[in-house]
């Protein structure tokens, strides 16, 4: 509970002093580059169809579900297709245990 309330009284400080929480902590950048999470891992051509899609509404960044056996396939296409300056993320969720 204490450090609850010590978020909401620095909160309350930041506010009366007119800043942000960003400027407090040092940020540097004043926005944060959007990223999308893509479901069509079974199906290639669905998931470069998806990633299209949301590169073209303004995502920079691609998170892509993997799993063992079918793990290079779908970021292979990503950068074949997409190049090699694509931020791509590899997530697992804890199915190589």
């Amino acid at each position: 509970a204490s450090d609850v309330y010590k978020r909401q009284v620095l909160d309350a400080q930041l506010k009366a002093a007119g800043r942000s929480l960003a400027s407090w902590l040092g940020a540097t950048e004043t926005a944060v580059a959007v990223g999308a999470t893509l479901s069509s891992r079974d199906d290639t051509a669905m998931l470069l169809w998806e990633a299209q899609e949301v590169l073209r509404l303004g995502a920079a960044r691609l998170r892509v579900k993997v799993r063992p056996r079918s793990t290079l396939e779908p970021l292979r296409a990503l950068r074949d297709t997409f190049g090699p300056d694509l931020l791509v993320q590899a997530d697992a969720n804890g199915s190589f245990d």
